[in-house]
């Protein structure tokens, strides 16, 4: 999910790039971030959501150009201090990563101050509402198919199980999930009654 920009580094590689080999070479979390993080150009700084489907460890890297935010699961070290639920949401959680941010063309100071998003706490509800193991696909697929998760400008949502990414197929909803367009000049539509 992406994130507020951080700064370019024209020596580095695109993301584009580096995503593709960590999908093809890595057999770890960690060599995932490795690969990610090396040779950052910085563009598209975004949180990277990733599971070892050996393990059952699942983890979320918060990219920026040259800091980065690990979270495992397992470690308690996640957004909601909790041990078996990681989420992202284009919300930059990390203080340091969020130093990376530029300042605006008047040279005011960035606010680096973190503000939970209504997102963050549908996350937090669905969690407290589910608890663990209470998520399976269809659980999965209508919260990520629900407003605030999934927001009108977003494009698709993509779900996979432990034993689904063992094999090639994960489900996608390619398009608006919650079917709603936004207009132009920047009107959303109204999240309405029994929209689906």
């Amino acid at each position: 999910t992406t994130v507020a920009q951080t700064p370019f580094n024209p020596e580095g590689t695109p993301q584009s790039n580096r995503i593709r080999k960590a999908a093809q070479y890595a057999s770890t979390i960690d060599e995932a971030v490795r690969i990610l993080a090396e040779k950052n150009n910085g563009l598209y700084t975004n949180d990277w959501t990733m599971a070892d489907t050996k393990t059952g460890e699942g983890a979320c890297l918060l990219l920026g150009t040259k800091k980065l935010k690990l979270w495992r699961t397992g470690t308690g070290d996640t957004p909601g201090k909790l041990k078996d639920f990681i989420w992202a949401n284009n919300n930059a959680r990390d203080p340091e990563v969020r130093t990376e941010f530029g300042p605006n063309p008047e040279n005011a100071p960035v606010d680096l101050a973190f503000g939970t998003w209504n997102r963050d706490i549908a996350f937090w509800e669905s969690y407290k509402t589910l608890g663990k193991g209470g998520f399976d696909i269809a659980s999965a697929a209508k919260l990520m198919g629900s407003s605030p998760i999934n927001r009108p400008h977003a494009c698709d949502a993509k779900l996979t199980t432990g034993e689904m990414a063992e094999k090639p197929p994960f489900m996608v909803h390619y398009g608006k999930t919650t079917q709603r367009e936004k207009w132009v000049g920047g009107r959303f539509i109204a999240d309405l009654p029994g929209a689906t």
